[in-house]
């Protein structure tokens, strides 16, 4: 699925290292690659 970017709105919040950590984690687990 593509979005076109004039669709998508800018950036916001910010999460540090490690909650993306975390969060890669998690995906990861949940898509079957951990």
């Amino acid at each position: 699925m593509t979005v076109k970017r004039e669709r998508v709105g800018e950036a916001f919040g910010h999460l540090d290292d490690s909650t993306m950590v975390a969060v890669n984690r998690a995906l990861a687990v949940f898509l079957g690659f951990a």
